[in-house]
């Protein structure tokens, strides 16, 4: 479905429904958004980038809805509506962020441990990609032709 578990999804549903009611009862005087950060960036990297664009895209549901029924700091609607795009942004670019350092972690260990094993093997990564390394031939340089024209030098 989306990289979570049923379970850990409804854990950051709930989560999330908590820093909304923080929001609701602190009103317009005190701005919690960069809570959501939180279960945002840890859903993104346990569940990739589909988990983290879902729960950005509620957090600012909650938002939105905590800013029409519990007031809101910004002038007008349409300063509010650009306010909830800006953190929709914001939640997108560390979505995206969290999911690409977590599949560079994943990429980078599984490198590690293939190093790791063929180091175990005495095997070289090299020239076992590469048929022409065994070859002491290719390896060993250019060749040197004596022809008759040479000795006489």
């Amino acid at each position: 479905m989306i990289g979570l578990s049923r379970g850990v999804l409804v854990f950051f549903l709930a989560g999330m429904f908590g820093i909304a009611y923080l929001d609701y009862s602190t009103g317009k005087d005190l701005a919690v958004w960069g809570l959501y950060l939180i279960p945002v960036g840890i859903a993104s990297w346990m569940g990739g980038i589909r988990a983290g664009a879902l729960l950005s895209v509620v957090s600012c549901v909650l938002m939105f809805v905590i800013g029409i029924y519990g007031g809101n700091m910004f002038a007008s609607t349409g300063y509010f509506l650009l306010g909830i795009l800006n953190r929709l942004v914001a939640l997108f670019l560390l979505t995206w962020l969290a999911s690409y350092l977590y599949r560079r972690q994943m990429l980078e260990s599984t490198l590690k441990s293939y190093e790791e094993c063929m180091d175990y093997l005495h095997v070289s990564p090299s020239k076992e990609a590469d048929p022409a390394a065994n070859d002491p031939v290719a390896t060993s340089g250019p060749v040197q032709v004596n022809t008759p024209s040479d000795q006489g030098r």
